[in-house]
């Protein structure tokens, strides 16, 4: 099986802490920068060809369906990944969590008349 880590995810542990966070925050560059940047060259091509805001509005949901789908992507890809490694159990991947973090109920206590 290839290794598909890049030069910014070692896997030896000497990441620190700001790193990874930084790396897991790029998606949320990426959401807001990627409408942004293509609002701006449909700008820049409305302007050139004297059009209505058409090229503006067209590449700003563009860029934003495309950064949606990338991080959606990316996200079950590297769902697959550690469900493979087997860190992660396949059926529910949040099951671990919600298991950890579930508290008990508690009983609901009703007066003896109001049955």
């Amino acid at each position: 099986m290839p290794d598909h880590r890049t030069s910014t995810e070692p896997g030896d542990g000497s990441q620190t802490e700001l790193t990874r966070s930084l790396h897991r925050s790029a998606g949320s560059f990426e959401l807001v920068f990627a409408p942004v940047i293509m609002a701006l060259v449909g700008l820049w091509l409305d302007r050139t060809f004297d059009t209505v805001p058409v090229f503006t509005v067209g590449l700003a949901v563009f860029g934003a369906v495309g950064a949606g789908l990338t991080m959606y992507f990316s996200y079950h890809r590297q769902l697959a990944e550690l469900a493979e490694q087997g860190r992660l159990p396949v059926d529910r991947p949040a099951g671990q969590y919600h298991a950890a973090n579930r508290s008990e109920p508690r009983p609901v206590e009703s007066p003896e008349g109001h049955r």
